[in-house]
């Protein structure tokens, strides 16, 4: 019977880890969303086209920065956010084989989980094998 209480609590700390993991996926792709629109922004306004300086806000500060070094800064804040965004996904990923692994169906392992282990192919990785690159959906 005990083994069974530790079992379940494991089940669910993994399923709870992998629900929190999610919801940040969330919130640091809304993060990435508004970079790509203050990057639009900074580069197709009408009213900022012509200014060598812009405003922002840090925190709660405004600051007037050269539109330079915040399309610097915005496009390191993207990098950063996409590494973090797939290290979670990855850690997502891990945990829910893990969680498979757990599951029995009629008494048998459930080895339909090793599906999760898949990964995407970026269009770099994927040119090499495609004769008609005009179908290959770009990343």
């Amino acid at each position: 019977m005990e083994n069974i209480l530790k079992e379940q609590m494991m089940r669910e700390r993994l399923a709870e880890d992998i629900m929190v993991d999610k919801q940040l996926v969330v919130d640091l792709d809304r993060k990435r969303n508004q970079n790509r629109e203050a990057l639009g922004k900074l580069k197709k306004d009408k009213h900022l086209k012509n200014e060598k300086k812009a405003w922002i806000i840090l925190d709660d500060m405004f600051i007037r920065l050269p539109k330079e070094t915040i399309e610097k800064n915005i496009k390191s804040d993207q990098e950063k956010l996409d590494k973090e965004i797939n290290s979670l996904r990855d850690s997502i990923r891990d945990r829910a084989v893990e969680l498979g692994g757990m599951e029995y169906v009629n008494g048998e392992d459930n080895r339909k989980i090793e599906a999760f282990k898949l990964k995407g192919m970026s269009s770099k990785e994927i040119n090499p094998y495609v004769s008609d690159h005009s179908k290959v959906w770009r990343i």
